[in-house]
């Protein structure tokens, strides 16, 4: 697919599973206020991909929705979504730094499986479940996290550097 650039029509409420997946010339796609749902692997590997904003009508995004968007740099997340599904940024590997809503309830098993440059991570305390593994690989994080957050205990637990905001 040689697809460079997609804006996404204002009618359309999902993106589903697997819609953009393998568009591997896919640099910019501009995501309208009217999607409430991102599907399963929706632009897995969309390598090309290096900045997504996820506006905040988006409520779901399913597992590795963006897995193996090896360029992704900057991912900036909806604030109505409580879940952070299973894989859904595996494999982003120049993925450096990124804030987690303070909706998400959930980071779910290998999140950020295998995010090589992830160096930070900001969890808030309405976190209160992380998955195992979803750190795995990401070998520079520090979480950065409220003092007795569940992200603090996590990171001790996990041998995770962390930092209290």
């Amino acid at each position: 697919y040689n697809l460079s650039n997609i804006i996404i029509s204002n009618n359309l409420n999902n993106i589903e599973n697997s819609t953009f997946e393998h568009c591997e010339s896919l640099k910019n796609i501009t995501i309208p206020n009217s999607i409430k749902h991102i599907g399963e692997r929706a632009f897995a590997y969309c390598y090309s991909l290096d900045e997504i904003i996820i506006p905040n009508s988006v409520e779901y995004i399913g597992r590795n929705a963006f897995s193996d968007c090896s360029n992704l740099s900057k991912i900036i997340l909806s604030d109505s979504i409580e879940s952070i599904e299973q894989y859904v940024f595996a494999h982003c590997y120049n993925l450096n730094e990124i804030r987690i809503p303070d909706s998400v309830k959930c980071i779910d098993k290998g999140s950020f499986w295998m995010c090589f440059d992830l160096e930070i991570i900001r969890i808030s305390n309405n976190t209160n479940e992380i998955g195992k593994n979803a750190f795995e690989g990401c070998n520079n994080l520090t979480i950065i996290t409220p003092v007795d957050a569940y992200a603090e205990i996590y990171a001790k637990d996990n041998n995770i550097p962390y930092q209290n905001e």
